[in-house]
């Protein structure tokens, strides 16, 4: 079964479709709807700005598995609603993607219609995760959520990925867990500790080692 791509950018550009059954080059012009009809497959599609070859952006266009829809929208987006360049825009994960800003080089996310979710005020942002991201300024960490809410402020020396609900959590050298709400659920007293696996978690205080519930409770 073939598929309709319709690809916008917001800049007059070169546009590359790569797949393993060929490739497709389109040169856009800014604003204006492009379609190339495709095979079914997974495709790799990238815009690159011709006067600055520094910049681009990318998307991963699945052509497969649609009964009701034969045609997939990409919009392209290069700039911020200020007209200031993004150096790279990737793909999108989660309805989000990725954005790094070319004069600052911080990072952020934007949707798929282009609207700064995640401004690009930070040194670095993580994967969209269970509809969270992990975001550092300086080297402090903090945590929003897939709408751009902040839950927790940029003020961890260390943050750790979420398991079983509650993540590693490292201010002033002392460790405690966070929840998803960007509360503290277990208060940041241990020397160390480890994430938590089928229910508890690893945790040193004054020399003592011991393992902990996901209340805090010695087990």
């Amino acid at each position: 079964m073939d598929y309709t791509l319709i690809l916008t950018t917001d800049i007059d550009c070169s546009v590359s479709v790569c797949g393993i059954k060929g490739d497709e080059y389109i040169n856009t012009k800014g604003g204006e709807e492009n379609r190339v009809t495709l095979p079914e497959g997974v495709y790799d599609v990238f815009c690159m700005e011709r006067d600055n070859p520094g910049l681009y952006c990318s998307f991963t266009y699945h052509a497969t598995g649609m009964e009701s829809e034969e045609s997939w929208r990409i919009m392209l987006r290069t700039k911020r609603s200020d007209g200031r360049p993004y150096r790279r825009v990737h793909d999108l994960d989660n309805g989000l993607a990725e954005v790094e800003v070319e004069s600052t080089g911080l990072h952020g996310y934007i949707d798929e219609s282009g609207n700064e979710v995640i401004p690009a005020i930070y040194n670095d942002v993580g994967a969209v995760m269970g509809g969270l991201i992990h975001l550092r300024i300086g080297d402090k960490w903090g945590l929003a959520d897939d709408s751009g809410k902040i839950l927790a402020d940029t003020k961890y020396d260390f943050l750790g990925t979420f398991s079983e609900g509650l993540a590693v959590a490292r201010l002033d050298g002392k460790y405690g867990f966070i929840g998803p709400d960007g509360n503290e659920v277990i208060p940041l007293q241990y020397d160390h500790a480890d994430s938590f696996r089928n229910g508890t978690a690893y945790a040193e205080l004054d020399g003592e080692s011991f393992m902990i519930d996901t209340e805090g409770r010695r087990v």
